[in-house]
Parts: C-alpha cells; structure tokens; sequence
C-alpha cells in the first residue's frame, strides 16, 4: 500500500486463515481484517490474482464467489455482484470435501470472476467458464457514462485473441496474446497495418494487443 502498510489475502485455508483478507504493517503486525473465514472442509491452496491496481481504485475477487470488492479508506466495500445463472457454485461445494464437490460441479459447469480492469471511461469484467467441453471466458464490457454493457464470448481453444484481457488504458482494452493467434485471427486490413511491428522471429512470441471496444447503438 501506498502507506507501507501490506494487504494479504489467504482464501480458505483453516486453520491457518481466520479471515481471508488482513491489513498488516511492514513487520507483518495485523491491524485489521475482512472476510472472515467459516470455510470447515479440505481445500487445496488456489493459485489465483485477488488484487487488481485500477488507477487509485484497489479492487478485489475471491475464487468462487461472484463479488467484486473495493478497498478504500481502511474499508471493504462490494461494488459488484455477477449473476453466473445455471454457472453459480452450487452450495454443496462449501460443504464437501473438494476432491468430491470439485468433480461433481466440473461436471455440470461453474463460472468463476477471473479479473477486474477500470479506467474512467470502461469497466471489464473477466468471467472464467469451465464446462464439460472446454474452458470459456465471458467478457463484460460497460460503458461508464452510459451504463451500456458489451459482452464477448471467447473460448481457450479457438478464440485466443481476446481470451486474456490485462487491462484498460485511455479507454483501449490490452489483451495478451501471441504473433500466430494474430496472424490466424485477425482481419487481413488490421493485420496489414502493423505487418512491421510483428515481424517474423524464429520462435512464436507474446503480443500486447490494444483495442477499442464497440457499444451497440
């Protein structure tokens, strides 16, 4: 934090988590704490990002859980929730083992908050979808002075050009992607454009993409 002071987040794991998020001082001193923990059950630890830097917002999201939290002023604040529908956790997964809830709700399908990006024009919304036949995102794109919302569907395995938004500057959206995604899924006339700025290498390599998004009239 910009005071020195630490925030640390520790998802589910009892006995070591009391409460999932703890502001600290540099000497790891707990001064407060958010989110308390009732998770009983094994769980495996999660390899995830809470955190999201969004100019002077500081924004967080918890691996199943629909909320989209902000930090400000020694508070938490929810500022979002997603209705994932037929895609929610059901509540069996809160009270089983994960070993035995995880493959039950692999099966059916569940929806995850995977990022938040913001500047003062757009807000993103990055949803991962996990479902029997593939893994998908769900993109949810609003216009903040207008509170439109555009969405865009994009599947790991055959629209990776769009798959990993990594934030929104100047009202441009930054995705990561790859020089062979571009080159199979981008339009001849954008690709021609910036030929010279992709040039051929010996190996395949990582592309920051910038884009603009289209709201519907």
């Amino acid at each position: 934090m910009p005071s020195g002071e630490y925030l640390l987040y520790g998802s589910y794991n009892l006995p070591f988590t009391q409460h999932r998020l703890i502001k600290t001082d540099a000497q790891g001193n707990e001064l407060s704490s958010f989110l308390e923990n009732t998770y009983q059950t094994n769980l495996l630890p999660m390899t995830e990002r809470n955190f999201f830097q969004n100019q002077t917002n500081l924004h967080l999201i918890e691996s199943f859980h629909p909320y989209v939290y902000q930090f400000e002023n020694d508070s938490l604040e929810r500022v979002a929730q997603m209705d994932f529908g037929s895609y929610a956790i059901p509540d069996y997964f809160w009270e089983e083992d994960i070993m035995e809830s995880f493959g039950k709700m692999s099966e059916s399908g569940f929806a995850n908050l995977h990022g938040v990006f913001e500047d003062e024009q757009l807000m993103l919304l990055s949803i991962h979808v996990q479902k029997p036949e593939g893994i998908f995102k769900e993109l949810v794109f609003i216009d903040k002075s207008t509170d439109k919302v555009q969405k865009l569907s994009t599947n790991l395995n055959e629209d990776m050009l769009y798959h990993y938004p990594i934030g929104i500057e100047d009202g441009e959206v930054m995705f990561l992607t790859y020089r062979s995604v571009m080159l199979d899924d981008l339009p001849q006339n954008s690709l021609e454009k910036i030929q010279k700025e992709i040039p051929e290498q010996d190996f395949d390599y990582p592309v920051i993409l910038k884009t603009k998004i289209q709201f519907d009239e």
